[in-house]
């Protein structure tokens, strides 16, 4: 989604934006690069339809990718979940369908970025997230160490070079 498209050029909010340049986080503090209502009413949320860019992957019973596709779509969540939650299914015993899918589908991911077939993903920082740079006390750093972050990080990782490379091809 292309929040430029819901600013006015030469806006009073076009300016404040620019002077910002993107959004910041802190362990104390969000500071937005736009107006809490529109990161709101540009935040997905389950129920509600949504223009976004979408990457969607076809995948065969070992997880490697078979076919994808980049493009403009409506989606409408069916639920949302926390990294909390998701750790916590992660961490069980017995995890949802979804939990284990997307990890299954994260490992194929760092697999195939490593290549490594036997090499398993884990809660660890890359050494760029584990640099402290700003003496952080490390219990208030933004990152952390756990299965969910290390899951949607692979997938990040995965989403965003396939985006790259297809801006690339289309140049």
């Amino acid at each position: 989604l292309d929040v430029t498209a819901h600013i006015e050029e030469g806006s009073s909010l076009e300016r404040r934006a620019r002077k910002r340049s993107s959004s910041v986080f802190i362990p104390q503090k969000v500071v937005n690069l736009l107006p809490q209502t529109l990161n709101d009413a540009l935040t997905l949320k389950a129920g509600r339809s949504s223009a976004t860019i979408s990457v969607i992957y076809g995948f065969d019973r070992n997880y490697s990718i078979t076919s994808t596709w980049v493009g403009e779509s409506m989606i409408t969540p069916v639920s949302n979940i926390t990294f909390e939650e998701l750790n916590t299914q992660l961490e069980s015993s017995s995890p949802s369908v979804f939990a284990s899918t997307i990890q299954k589908v994260a490992t194929a991911f760092c697999r195939k970025r490593l290549d490594s077939q036997t090499t398993l993903l884990r809660p660890e920082l890359c050494l760029l997230e584990s640099l402290d740079d700003e003496k952080v006390k490390a219990e208030i750093n933004i990152f952390h160490a756990d299965m969910a972050t290390s899951v949607i990080t692979e997938i990040e990782r995965q989403v965003n070079g396939t985006v790259a490379q297809t801006v690339y091809e289309r140049l």
